[in-house]
């Protein structure tokens, strides 16, 4: 991947985001797999403080440089860290609605999920990339191999923000709202 000055970025960066159902006990695993090894993946996690407090404690309150934090950040600074990610990694205990998923995709950065009904419903089969939370090793194995196809990721990110865009903007919210109301209000 490239930076914003067109060169090659040193580090692949993974982001992780939200408080609400996320499975960061196997998220803590899944690192810990990939720190041993690797030191080109630094990964970046957006939440609240108890979620971090949690993080700190899976990690025997020594948390690796390679793991940034962050909470209470503007939109701006939220847009600006999805922009600069090259994956969103998001392991799930369970799934309704998710804004994490909506706004990375609808940014263009791909998602690397946990295989739940409802992130197939609205995202599709086939554009995020899905994983089961039971082996950590596997998961950090699938995860390193992704990151290897640039190519790959950058096509997954454009059509999973063109779904957005085609599914859910605005705009189609409405049509589908006013056609929604006219069947409503037609005499049958």
């Amino acid at each position: 991947m490239l930076c914003k000055n067109g060169k090659k970025k040193k580090h692949k960066q993974i982001l992780m985001v939200g408080n609400w159902l996320r499975d960061y006990g196997f998220w803590a695993e899944v690192v810990k797999e990939i720190l041993r090894t690797r030191n080109d993946i630094e990964f970046t996690v957006i939440a609240g403080n108890d979620v971090q407090k949690e993080i700190r404690k899976s990690f025997k309150y020594s948390v690796p440089l390679k793991i940034k934090m962050l909470s209470g950040i503007s939109d701006e600074e939220l847009r600006d860290t999805y922009a600069q990610s090259d994956l969103l990694f998001l392991p799930l205990i369970d799934a309704w609605a998710n804004n994490a998923l909506l706004e990375a995709s609808s940014m263009g950065v791909p998602v690397m999920v946990t295989d739940l009904p409802a992130v197939r419903e609205y995202l599709s089969d086939d554009l995020p990339i899905f994983f089961t939370n039971d082996s950590a090793k596997a998961t950090a194995d699938q995860l390193q191999i992704i990151l290897t196809d640039e190519d790959g990721l950058e096509k997954r990110g454009k059509a999973l923000r063109m779904r957005i865009e085609n599914e859910f903007s605005w705009e189609k919210i409405v049509e589908r709202h006013l056609n929604l109301y006219n069947k409503l209000n037609s005499p049958e």
